[in-house]
Parts: C-alpha cells; structure tokens; sequence
C-alpha cells in the first residue's frame, strides 16, 4: 500500500499467492512485474524459477531463469543449489551434480546441497555415494532434516542392507 512498486514486497506477496493461495497466476503476474521493475534483481529470478516454475513443471524456462540469476549473482549458494535441484527434477542428473559439486566447492557447509546430491546419487543407483553425501547433510544439519535420514534409510535398502534401511 505504501509503495507498490517495491520490488522486495511484490516478491512477498508473490510468494505468499503461490504457497498460501495456491493462485499461481498471480504469482506469476507479481514475478513478471518485479523483473520488469528490477530486471536485475537476481534473487527474484531464483525464487521464481525455483519456486514458481518448478511447481508448474517448466523446468526447461526455470534452467534459463537460474542461469540469468547466476550470471547476475555467480557467487549466490542459494542459485547455484537450486540449479542442480532444478536439474534433478528435470532428470538431468549429470548437469544435476555438476552444479551441485559447484555449490559444495563454494561452501562445503552449505544446507541440502549434499543432501540433493544424495539424491540424484541415488536416481543414477551409485548408493555409496548417496549415502556419503546424505550423511553429510544429517551431520551439516545436525540432525534437523528428518528427511535425510529417511533417505540414508532409502539408500541402505537400494543397497540390500535391510537392517541398516530399518534402523
């Protein structure tokens, strides 16, 4: 209300269209809107490449969007780890770990990338690799991703160690 053309607020009310309203044409609007205004606003384009069109299924115009955002901003973890989720969903799992041994090279420590590696290991059945980088995220997050445990879970039973999948 007090200015409608921020671009920080837009984003805001685009994220919230597309999670809390599930109106993702209005997202769609506001994200348009906001690169219109701020065609440099690199974080912008992540989110609505790895938000909005990911849930749409475009993973094609949501590669070109994160690399625009990753010529803008090479340094961003968040864009680079979302490349290589954006590839993982499009099945692309060699551009996949790529992207994500790029993120890792940048910041070892950074949350899900060893764990969306993890996955992508385990999409390519390479489950000793899967399971290294997916107990890495449980050490990197200490044990506050539950989801990674369920998928060492997953790698174990790939790998035919039921006892180990169960514990």
């Amino acid at each position: 209300e007090i200015d409608s053309n921020l671009p920080e607020a837009i984003v805001s009310q685009a994220l919230f269209k597309l999670f809390y309203d599930r109106n993702w044409s209005g997202a769609e609007q506001d994200f348009k809107q906001v690169l219109t205004i701020n065609p440099g606003y690199a974080f912008a384009r992540t989110l609505y490449a790895s938000e909005l069109m990911v849930i749409t299924a475009r993973f094609d115009e949501a590669i070109e969007e994160m690399k625009r955002s990753l010529e803008m901003d090479p340094l961003s973890l968040v864009a680079s780890r979302d490349i290589g989720m954006i590839y993982y969903y499009a099945r692309k799992f060699d551009q996949a770990i790529l992207s994500l041994k790029k993120t890792i090279e940048m910041d070892p420590n950074f949350i899900h990338a060893h764990g969306l590696l993890g996955l992508v290991y385990l999409e390519k059945s390479m489950s000793e690799e899967a399971l290294s980088e997916l107990k890495k995220e449980v050490d990197i997050s200490r044990g506050s991703d539950p989801t990674a445990e369920l998928w060492i879970g997953i790698a174990h039973a790939r790998m035919e160690k039921m006892d180990d999948a169960n514990e």
